[in-house]
């Protein structure tokens, strides 16, 4: 007859299972759940198998309130764990490592286990504090933010990797991040979520259920478990601790989204977003704004340095001193994809798009995102193909701003090829010219298509993964984002800590920002304008090692060729060219008269050196 291990009251303050002094602490919230009998039982399992060990019952001298907890003075290596209430098992949402889903898209048969957590105190210490050392704060003016999903960014065979649709996958790419300039990068749900949906009994299968990936894991999961499919070995925790460590070691920011599902408790959201902070070292969170709001985090001294990325601006209390939450443009989408096909009215939008970027409310400007058309695909398809699905295309949104330029899909025309491409380039010209923060979405910057599809949330495969052959292909494209994102970095004017002014406050010799139409100081914002252009004045940018000069930009998405004028902020003013999106018909300009022509359809950009 099998021994239960001896216990004693445990601490209710920590939940989940996790090693503490002399043994495990063990403790679950039984709020809301039916307890047969009033009993409760702690199952202990063999390591890595279903085999009971040992069932012991939580006496009533365990509970603090609704909360449940013991302490068993065990070897943590040999046990997994569960709880159960009559024959029933119980989910213990704090449990930070789950067993029986280590292969992604793989249904899970038997009871769910858990493994015992190692605190990060508890572990190699000299690593740890390395680890500690290595953090970093970017601050919101600086971050270049790419968002990618663990899987689909490694997952292709051109990746390279030998850890492909992992953790250490993406260790493996950093190289091609930080070539790139990424500074930032966000995590599609990295946490353990169920990757099959139900969508149906199957016809004649004695009631088995059809299933499809979730690829994406926008569901309720256990949000404090980092995703075992997702690591190249037994041990996610170390695995993904590892990786945070190797971004930070190169100044680069992590960032991990978050979906809570409604209802879920503020004290459970800020328990998980304080472990994922305190045990993993990331450096702040994207979170639903449905569910969480600014203000419940700003509210957490823990916390009290984290970034914080949302959709809703409600408790947003951002300061010059600490400003570290912003704000989701998901209109600037479709600003600058209606007006880079020529529709006309949006001169003025754009212009405030570019200056968009207030103390309290900063923005993340970005051109596409998961649950939308890449840009490939937004220059490649006049409307959304997202058959794969199995939703007959009655998925996804279909206001998606594209326009395929002469043939739907994939096609060999240079002719085609050629506008698509200039398109993308005006796309990220805006983008990166812009104040506010710009997000790029993992493929965007080789041309990555998801063959029209934009809500591929169950296409664990080509579809979604980003192919590195692209960048081959479509080189010109990712040279153009690396060299742009090389430009904006270099000249601080053009992504300030605060909003530009629109006038020359520190009497430096010129407006911080200025519009212009083909004339100087005339902008045209009627409704069929649908050219312009802005000037930043770099001396506003002035700091240590910032380059001051002056940057003029013309937006000419008109059919025909258009003359600006540029303005003359000195008898020695001398602007050059730097680059035109119009690589066969190019701009000019003459330095006598000051005067600068954009081909239709292209944007030019000026630098006055200083």
């Amino acid at each position: 007859m099998r021994k239960n291990p001896e216990y004693t009251i445990g601490n209710p303050m920590i939940q989940g299972a996790s090693v503490c002094y002399g043994g495990v602490n063990f403790a679950i919230d039984t709020t809301g759940i039916y307890l047969e009998n009033g009993e409760l039982y702690l199952v202990l399992y063999k390591k890595n198998t279903t085999d009971e060990a040992a069932r012991i019952l939580f006496t009533r001298d365990c509970y603090y309130g609704n909360v449940a907890a013991m302490k068993l003075s065990i070897v943590p290596g040999e046990y997994d764990y569960g709880y159960m209430t009559g024959d029933r098992y119980i989910e213990d949402k704090y449990a930070m490592a789950v067993n029986g889903k280590e292969e992604f898209g793989k249904p899970h048969k038997g009871p769910v286990t858990y493994g015992i957590f190692v605190p990060k105190y508890y572990g190699d210490s000299i690593k740890n504090k390395e680890r500690n050392k290595s953090r970093v704060y970017i601050p919101l003016d600086e971050t270049i933010i790419y968002k990618l999903h663990v899987r689909g960014f490694t997952m292709h065979k051109s990746s390279g990797v030998k850890h492909p649709g992992t953790f250490k996958g993406i260790e493996e790419k950093l190289d091609y991040l930080e070539d790139l300039g990424i500074n930032t990068v966000q995590l599609m749900p990295a946490y353990e979520f169920d990757d099959l949906i139900n969508v149906g009994f199957i016809p004649d299968s004695k009631g088995e259920m059809a299933v499809k990936a979730n690829y994406w894991g926008y569901v309720g999961a256990y949000y404090f478990a980092p995703k075992k499919a997702f690591s190249s070995c037994d041990n996610a925790s170390e695995e993904f601790r590892d990786m945070v460590h190797k971004f930070h070691e190169r100044n680069m920011e992590v960032i991990m989204e978050f979906y809570f599902v409604p209802g879920t408790s503020k004290n459970f959201i800020i328990d998980c977003l304080r472990f994922w902070t305190f045990e993993y070292g990331v450096d702040g969170f994207s979170l639903n704004g449905n569910v969480v709001t600014a203000g419940m985090i700003d509210d957490d001294p823990v916390l009290a340095s984290v970034k914080i990325f949302i959709d809703n601006g409600e408790g947003v209390r951002n300061s010059r001193e600490n400003r570290r939450t912003a704000l989701y443009n998901g209109n600037f989408l479709a600003h600058v994809r209606q007006f880079i096909r020529g529709e006309q009215g949006f001169n003025g939008q754009i212009a405030w798009d570019l200056r968009d970027n207030s103390v309290k409310y900063p923005v993340i400007n970005y051109l596409a995102n998961h649950n939308t058309l890449t840009v490939m695909d937004s220059v490649s398809y006049n409307m959304k193909h997202n058959e794969d699905n199995g939703e007959s295309n009655m998925d996804g949104t279909s206001l998606n701003y594209c326009y395929n330029y002469g043939f739907e899909g994939p096609t060999d025309r240079e002719d085609v090829m050629y506008i698509r491409n200039k398109q993308i380039k005006n796309a990220f010209t805006i983008l990166l010219l812009s104040q506010g923060i710009p997000l790029i979405y993992a493929g965007d910057e080789i041309g990555h298509s998801c063959k029209g599809n934009n809500n591929p949330y169950c296409q664990d495969n080509d579809i979604s993964y980003v192919n590195y052959d692209d960048a081959v292909k479509n080189s010109g494209i990712y040279e153009f984002v690396k060299d742009m994102i090389s430009f904006r970095k270099s000249h601080k004017v053009l992504h300030m800590p605060k909003e530009l002014q629109l006038s020359d406050y520190m009497s430096l010799g010129g407006p911080d920002i200025s519009y212009h139409g083909e004339e100087p100081w005339m902008m045209e914002y009627g409704e069929d304008a649908c050219h312009f252009a802005v000037m930043y004045f770099g001396r506003y940018g002035d700091g240590p090692d910032n380059n001051i000069d002056n940057i003029y930009v013309a937006f000419n998405m008109s059919k025909d060729e258009k003359v600006f004028n540029v303005p003359k902020l000195t008898e020695n003013t001398r602007w050059e060219i730097l680059f035109s999106t119009d690589c066969k018909n190019g701009a000019t300009y003459t330095q006598e008269s000051s005067v600068l022509t954009v081909p239709g359809g292209s944007e030019a950009v000026m630098i006055e050196r200083v």
